[in-house]
């Protein structure tokens, strides 16, 4: 016999289905809210916001964050939560009801006819002839059911005094022998009645025809708008056509304003235009709204007020000009600000894709600029320090203190510190606040070692790995024992004259000379601007390492000693402190001219790069980075930079004007500045909170010297940017024959849309 598959006329079937499927579903979350993560509650959220939120200016920042938290919660509940106990209520639902449910008992014919199993073939006689008589038919005209139990009262004496009945009822459970296996498909009731047929087939075409294809569609829609999980693919193709020499970090600005992401912003037309032009007004360096150019490419439509808007607020933000934006624009500049970090790294793809190293450092330094709120490319480090003013990093600069970087500050003890700051500082929520910030500020310590797997000397061809080690300091590990006594001296007035006193007398000296010097450029005088000149002229007679240090800050003490110098024979019997500001105010003058000098040569770099490569060692004729094995290295390596980006945990960074809670990531690469080539991918440490260790591996060029950079940059501090030299001296290996050179073109640029021949005016409106 084969088996025989009924509807559940009864649906009882359906509800048996539902509470096994909810047990399943309860028991595997139940298991996993037990033994998994720990619920994230609302102390574990005010921790984390407390933990980037912890000095004074970080107040308006923590509101901020506080009231983002509140309105979520206050949105909706989790969807995993709701979905967790609207199973439980179901299943509670579904026991009452299966409870409710007549079950079928094992056939008896003994049950049947109310005796005992014991009982013998007289009994069973006697009791059918009275429950005949009562059951019969044709005493129970009007009563169906008297007729059912007469029939089940004759079958069950039939099945005890017939020996094949008796049989089959003792083998297989029923007196009529085997049955067939009956299945119940477990649907509910009303959906195999028959009057609710056009209901369930129309739920069935709307859900499984319309909505889940719509669904699909619009996912799969969605997916191919975007080049990465949080880059749209426009946006790629935008920077990959735009983003080209020279690159500043306001060309960058530019670009990244026109990018599909910030398509997105809400347009308010009149008070958005009334806010821009009165931001744009206040920002000298900014040419006025009518020059702006938008890129206007068939297929890539942008919208000219999201473009303006997005511009304008990054540069209101820039300048710290958040006091004059209306809350609405405040949460359209957080909406700008939240995809910065996703829009670097796409912007540093595409220049990593053409190996070039200037652009690359410049979009890590506007990654800093916009966490820590600065339009200063050069801007003193020192003044991330909450609080800090110029007349204070003056001070510490000076000759007698000597306090040139925020490492020296910190490596002094804290009363020395708080002597230093002077009289403007002495407040102790002001001096609490630099000291929260001397210890969420990393002090990186930097070391490198070059590996050459299974070879003594590094020959051409052979894969050298640069093994980078990063070290996160404390400010207890800090130290410097010279400073410190040199500081203690200068403290300890000598004629009896205190600390603050000393900083109100320093402080009428330097508004003296301010007036001084006021008084000179009246009358015409332009001495004090001939020393910085001669400085600035001296620096392109240099070779070009001397110039890269320079340009870093490393000929700053040079410059401040030599300016100090010439301000002592010229005001030898002046007093010490007028000095120093003669001092301070050419070593300012001496930096500006050394910007202008290098916003030259970076232009003639620009220009002249083919001919300074002519002219350079085998180095420049080596292309880096072509070779099989090294691009293997690369592609391997950006599978394990995915992989180690999840769940990966860091530092908080302290950033007021940077809306969101920020972690401190660190860029690791390797570049050749005399040819402006990069020559590994810049890799990210995401987790330096002791220290942490990264391999960078490259094929070796052909025989010869060469002098290359490792360089590790913040992603979130401005000035703290380590460049570690490398010399390679590469030996001749096994000669082989010379592969043939791909010559790179733009069209292997995936990103890149072909741009007119003339000019590419016409890309803009």
């Amino acid at each position: 016999m084969g088996m025989e598959f009924n509807y559940d006329e009864k649906g009882t079937t359906s509800y048996v289905f539902l509470f096994a499927g909810l047990s399943i579903y309860l028991g595997l979350a139940s298991c996993q809210k037990v033994g998994g993560e720990k619920k994230i509650d609302k102390d574990d959220i005010d921790e984390h916001i407390k933990k980037h939120t912890q000095t004074s200016l970080c107040h308006a920042k923590q509101k901020q964050l506080e009231g983002r938290m509140e309105k979520k919660k206050e949105s909706c509940l989790p969807m995993g939560t709701a979905i967790y106990w609207g199973a439980w209520i179901a299943i509670v639902l579904l026991v009452l009801k299966i409870s409710t449910f007549e079950s079928e008992s094992v056939y008896s014919p003994f049950e049947v006819l109310g005796l005992d199993e014991s009982a013998e073939t007289p009994a069973i006689k006697k009791a059918y002839r009275e429950l005949s008589r009562i059951y019969h038919p044709d005493r129970n005209l009007d009563d169906e059911d008297a007729a059912d139990k007469f029939i089940r009262i004759s079958k069950a004496y039939e099945a005890l005094t017939d020996e094949v009945t008796r049989a089959n009822w003792e083998k297989y459970g029923n007196p009529d022998g085997r049955q067939v296996a009956e299945f119940g498909i477990a649907l509910p009731a009303w959906i195999i009645d028959r009057d609710n047929s056009h209901l369930v087939l129309g739920a069935y075409v709307f859900t499984f025809m319309l909505c889940l294809p719509t669904w699909v569609g619009c996912w799969w829609y969605n997916r191919t708008k975007y080049y990465s999980d949080d880059v749209m693919l426009q946006t790629m193709k935008i920077f990959g056509m735009y983003i080209h020499s020279p690159f500043s970090i306001m060309n960058l600005v530019e670009k990244m304003s026109w990018c599909e992401e910030f398509q997105l912003l809400p347009i308010r037309e009149r008070l958005d235009q009334t806010v821009i032009e009165k931001v744009v007004k206040q920002i000298d360096d900014l040419p006025i709204i009518k020059k702006w150019r938008y890129p206007n490419v068939p297929g890539m439509p942008r919208k000219t007020q999201a473009c303006l808007k997005s511009r304008a607020l990054i540069h209101a933000h820039l300048e710290q000009l958040h006091s004059e934006l209306p809350p609405p624009m405040l949460e359209d500049l957080n909406f700008c600000l939240k995809r910065v970090p996703m829009l670097v790294d796409a912007i540093l793809e595409v220049v990593t894709y053409r190996r070039k190293l200037r652009p690359c450092i410049a979009a890590m330094h506007m990654c800093q600029m916009l966490v820590q709120g600065t339009s200063k490319e050069k801007e003193d480090p020192f003044m991330q320090i909450p609080h800090m003013n110029q007349r204070i990093i003056k001070s510490l600069k000076s000759k007698k203190t000597k306090i040139l970087t925020i490492n020296d500050f910190y490596s002094l003890t804290e009363e020395s510190r708080r002597g230093l700051l002077g009289k403007e500082l002495n407040d102790e929520p002001k001096l609490l606040d630099i000291e929260v910030f001397g210890k969420m500020f990393p002090f990186v310590k930097v070391s490198h070692e070059v590996k050459v797997a299974d070879e003594e000397n590094v020959t051409a061809g052979s894969l050298v790995t640069v093994s980078v080690k990063l070290e996160r300091l404390k400010i207890a590990d800090l130290s410097n024992s010279e400073n410190e006594e040199r500081i203690a001296k200068k403290l300890a007035s000598k004629d009896g004259t205190t600390v603050e006193e000393e900083a109100d007398e320093q402080a009428k000296i330097l508004r003296l000379y301010a007036a001084k010097n006021a008084k000179a450029k009246k009358g015409g005088k332009k001495a004090p601007k001939k020393k910085p000149a001669k400085k600035a002229e001296a620096s392109p007679g240099a070779d070009e390492d001397a110039a890269e240090g320079d340009a870093d800050g490393e000929g700053g003490e040079d410059a401040e000693d030599a300016a100090g110098d010439d301000g002592e024979k010229k005001e030898s019997g002046g007093d010490a402190e007028d000095t120093i500001a003669v001092a301070a105010a050419a070593t300012a003058a001496t930096a500006d001219a050394a910007d202008a000098a290098d916003a030259a040569s970076g232009d003639e770099d620009d220009e002249g790069a083919d001919s300074e490569d002519n002219v350079s060692d085998s180095e420049d004729d080596f292309d880096w980075g072509e070779d099989d094995v090294f691009q293997e290295q690369q592609d391997k390596m950006q599978k394990m930079k995915d992989k180690k980006r999840k769940g990966k945990e860091s530092m908080p960074v302290h950033c007021p004007l940077f809306p969101e809670p920020k972690q401190e990531w660190w860029w690791v690469f390797i570049g050749q500045p005399g040819t402006d080539a990069l020559i590994t991918e810049p890799q990210k440490v995401l987790s330096l909170t002791d220290e942490d260790e990264i391999d960078i591996s490259f094929m070796a060029p052909v025989a010869g010297e060469f002098k290359l950079t490792v360089y590790v940059i913040s992603d979130s501090y401005y000035g703290i940017d380590h460049a570690e030299l490398i010399k390679l001296d590469v030996k001749a290996g096994i000669k082989q024959p010379e592969p043939e050179e791909e010559i790179e073109s733009e069209e292997d640029d995936p990103f890149l849309i072909e741009e007119s021949e003339d000019s590419d005016e016409d890309d803009f409106a």
